[in-house]
């Protein structure tokens, strides 16, 4: 504040505006002048003589008559603020506490006793060191939030595209299969019209045979018509005597087609085998108001109906049950392996984002798989995925099994020089199992699936369609090429070439081959002898696929066509082959 003389000389100094030009510049417009220089300055120089660091503190006021207001902001904003509290007081403190700025009666006065107190400085410091770290952790959650949003985006864009896909390969598997079946009717009516058509023919050629033989009788008893009575009475016992002799067909009872009768399609159940929408977050669990929609999707495909069941799973063509009855499904069409219940209902799904090949699971319940075209077989444990082999020598890694003492043994194959070998690792280390442990044949010419048996014996099947059996010493016990001519007269040979897809084994030591192309299981001893073949197509599973074996001793069949899994029971109480 100006005391009362300065002011006066100030505004005597600012009466009467000089008639001349800036005294900086030499530039007409004099609307400034600065008290401590005592210079008369135009606008541009006013603004530089604020900025320069000799003049920027001077007292700068407006002369009088000119239009400019007067006392800038910057002025006004470097006077220290009063205390509210006590006038004419500057603050000088602030009080942390009361978070307001106080005097130094304030202080005194005793309101702010062991408060904190800092210099208006430090606290302006301390405020803005706040602000930055309050303002930074918004920007960087904001951030964070948007980087979210976009990934949320950008999988939620993948996922709808991938379900387009299922739905459209669904509808396309629905209608081939749909297309089977119409074509299985078809070809069953016409061998149907064929049986019956011939039925036909023979009885109208008996019928056409009787008629000529009587015909013949009347046209001879014409011909020996005469004029004699007596004779034409004898020609007359004759004709009838040959008529009564004939044997004539009686009414024939007519031929009936065949009706075709279809139940009426109920579209809650063909909605249920095309699949539904549904969250992620909903899987875990079926909603209230499907349980009876979901228990329609269980069919008896067999009498014993406790004994054979079938699921509806989209696309999968592998198996590998688990003890407590659930089961982890391989997902061609999608790269998903699903685990199931044996209610049908979905536990958890894992995308794999590469066509699995085949899948097992350890003893300690980990998911093990092999991709196709892949060198690795990779382990799926705790939402992680761990490469627990790779093979650097050109060889791909194809079919998977573990072993009972938990040794995961992998079939390799190099197509390109036609070799294959099986690795086999165990807690002691990596073994391979390449050539026959007495001559040194080599075993195996690319191996697709393995499996092994309680006497320790591993099952390979090979890409040329052989089975092929190694004893625990590394030794060639059998072969099998599906054929079991003359090992059972009352099988009926194969329709079509055999085409072996997978190979499990039982507790019992009994070997079961799924044949794609003539829809049916084989079954052989441990000791290759055949037993069986189950028909799988009779039990409403066509082109059956991968298979394993539960806890419960059932066979799980998976289909190729719409993903049909037929659960059955193959084997009586005493362990034999039904």
């Amino acid at each position: 504040m100006m005391d009362l003389k300065t002011e006066e000389k100030v505004k005597a100094q600012i009466a009467v505006i000089p008639e001349s030009k800036c005294q900086l510049c030499d530039e007409d417009e004099i609307h400034w002048k600065c008290l401590n220089c005592e210079e008369y300055l135009c606008d541009k120089c006013k603004k530089l003589h604020k900025k320069s660091k000799a003049s920027r503190d001077h007292k700068i006021t407006s002369v009088a008559g000119s239009n400019t207001q007067p006392c800038e902001k910057e002025d006004t904003e470097r006077q220290v603020p009063k205390c509210n509290q006590h006038t004419g007081e500057s603050v000088q403190f602030y009080c942390k506490e009361c978070e307001d700025p106080v005097c130094r009666s304030c202080v005194i006065s005793g309101s702010h006793k062991e408060h904190t107190l800092l210099k208006i400085e430090e606290a302006l410091k301390s405020k803005e060191a706040e602000l930055s770290t309050i303002a930074e952790q918004r920007l960087s959650d904001l951030e964070n939030n948007l980087i979210s949003i976009q990934k949320n985006k950008t999988d939620y864009t993948k996922d709808i595209s991938t379900n387009r896909v299922q739905v459209k390969l669904k509808g396309t598997q629905l209608k081939a299969e749909l297309e089977t079946i119409t074509h299985d009717i078809l070809h069953q009516l016409e061998s149907r019209e064929k049986e019956d058509m011939t039925e036909l023919k023979t009885k109208e050629e008996t019928v056409k045979e009787e008629l000529l033989c009587v015909k013949d009788i009347i046209k001879t008893f014409q011909s020996k018509q005469s004029q004699n009575h007596v004779y034409e009475i004898s020609f007359i016992l004759e004709a009838k005597q040959k008529l009564n002799a004939l044997t004539i067909t009686g009414t024939l009872e007519p031929v009936q087609p065949p009706n075709h009768y279809a139940k009426h399609m109920n579209l809650d159940n063909l909605k249920g085998v095309i699949g539904k929408i549904q969250r992620k977050d909903q899987e875990d669990s079926p909603p209230k108001s499907e349980t009876t929609a979901q228990r329609n999707i269980v069919r008896d495909v067999a009498p014993d109906e406790k004994t054979n069941l079938s699921f509806s799973f989209q696309g999968k063509r592998m198996a590998v049950a688990l003890s407590d009855g659930r089961a982890w499904l391989a997902d061609y069409w999608a790269n998903i392996v699903s685990l199931m219940s044996k209610e049908g209902y979905l536990i958890r799904s894992v995308d794999i984002d590469e066509v699995v090949f085949d899948i097992a699971v350890s003893n300690d319940g980990c998911l093990l798989f092999t991709v196709n075209g892949g060198n690795k077989v990779t382990k799926f444990d705790n939402d992680s995925l761990t490469v627990i082999y790779e093979d650097y020598s050109g060889f791909t890694a194809r079919g998977i099994t573990v072993t009972d003492d938990g040794s995961i043994v992998v079939c390799l194959c190099n197509e390109k020089i036609n070799k294959g070998k099986l690795i086999c690792l165990a807690d002691t280390g990596i073994s391979t199992i390449q050539y026959d442990a007495d001559d040194k044949s080599v075993l195996f010419q690319n191996p697709l699936r393995v499996c092994s048996n309680r006497n320790g014996d591993l099952i390979v099947l090979q890409k040329n369609k052989m089975i092929i059996v190694i004893d625990s010493c590394r030794r060639k016990r059998f072969r099998y090429d599906g054929s079991f001519k003359g090992q059972d007269k009352k099988v009926k040979d194969l329709k079509d070439d055999y085409d072996p897809w997978d190979v499990v084994t039982d507790k019992y030591g009994h070997i079961l081959i799924s044949d794609n192309n003539n829809s049916c299981v084989h079954v052989l001893d441990k000791d290759g002898k055949f037993l069986k073949l189950i028909d799988s197509q009779a039990l409403g599973l066509l082109y059956p696929l991968g298979m394993c074996i539960d806890a419960s001793d059932r066979l799980w069949v998976c289909s190729y066509v719409i993903g049909i899994i037929n659960v059955i029971t193959y084997l009586t109480q005493d362990g034999d082959i039904k």
